[in-house]
């Protein structure tokens, strides 16, 4: 890359100018109210031309080149949550898996082989950030004549309706009956030790079941102002305990009573 640095000349309103040819096709002015200015900010000019020089961006590592997208780029656009967001999807899920490559090796097989990676191990969010991100960076890359290709056009982007299964893990028979016994643990009066034990009851047996009818519609919860039952069909509701009618009881409370199946210790 050319780098004539012609005369330094003052112009007609006192302050000096100097042409910098950065590239055959592309020349820049640099101007300043002294020739020490001038040449201080034509070496600036020249050093970050020469930083990202085709030529080099080529030997340049897709951190490295990253990194520079991000803090020079994109940071100055960036909200700080933002930019951490962007910053964390780098350098947890592109550059382990991608980093150590050199830009104009990059293809299209190591970002599909990434994004699938993602998708297995954490989420399709979180695979899809990293696919954004690296779209952008490579998009701009070849818009700027640094780089030939963009990789990223070549992958394929899961739908987001393939969506990992999930596994519905429960409390055992015996941590149902230890929980419960414990809610409704009294004082020697009489008094209730937790204030909302039986509440906590409830919820221990409701949270799952409005949380499987939701996702499976295999649960169905009914309440009213006097009463709440919970129907648990035991042949649905996969890995939970089966919990027999006689392990269910009634709790009465001021003003209402309220009716509802849970489980006691067997």
């Amino acid at each position: 890359m050319s780098r004539k640095l012609p005369e330094i000349k003052q112009r007609k309103d006192g302050y000096f100018e100097q042409k910098v040819t950065i590239s055959p096709n592309n020349r820049k002015s640099v101007y300043g109210a002294t020739k020490a200015e001038v040449r201080r900010k034509a070496r600036e000019l020249i050093a970050e031309a020469m930083r990202y020089d085709i030529s080099n961006v080529k030997k340049m590592t897709v951190s490295t080149y990253m990194t520079h997208w991000l803090e020079d780029i994109k940071k100055p656009e960036l909200k700080p949550s933002s930019y951490d967001r962007v910053e964390q999807s780098l350098k947890y899920q592109i550059f382990p898996a991608i980093g150590h490559i050199q830009i104009n090796a990059l293809t299209s097989n190591d970002v599909q082989k990434m994004i699938n990676t993602i998708i297995n191990e954490k989420s399709y969010s979180t695979a899809k950030k990293a696919y954004n991100n690296l779209n952008a960076c490579m998009e701009l890359g070849v818009q700027r004549g640094e780089i030939l290709k963009n990789p990223v056009k070549g992958v394929k982007l899961p739908s987001s309706k393939v969506k990992e299964r999930k596994e519905i893990t429960a409390y055992t028979p015996e941590e149902i009956a230890a929980i419960v016994e414990e809610a409704k643990r009294t004082y020697k009066n009489g008094t209730p030790v937790y204030r909302y034990g039986y509440l906590i009851i409830l919820i221990l047996n409701t949270t799952a079941i409005s949380t499987v009818s939701a996702a499976e519609n295999t649960g169905t919860l009914s309440i009213s102002r006097a009463n709440c039952l919970v129907y648990r069909p035991s042949t649905v509701l996969k890995g939970l305990p089966v919990i027999s009618m006689s392990q269910y009881t009634t709790i009465s409370t001021s003003g209402s009573r309220l009716a509802t199946k849970l489980p006691l210790k067997g």
